[in-house]
């Protein structure tokens, strides 16, 4: 990361290997404990989800198919 702050697409991939080190590091500064994958949960339900991702494939899918 820049010093001023920004990120870069060099930044990226570190970010990600260290994402559970941040949720922790976030969690303790905040002082709320940080959330298993146990606790994690669909922010629109399973079901929402299932049928945007079903849309969004079927659309992509469409789109590619052979002219």
């Amino acid at each position: 990361m820049a010093a001023d702050g920004t990120v870069t697409a060099a930044d990226v991939p570190a970010i990600l290997r260290n994402r559970r080190v941040w949720a922790g590091l976030i969690s303790e500064l905040h002082g709320t404990p940080a959330r298993s994958r146990r606790q994690s949960r669909w922010i629109d339900g399973a079901q929402h989800t299932r049928r945007r991702w079903r849309g969004m494939v079927t659309t992509r899918r469409y789109d590619l198919r052979p002219l």
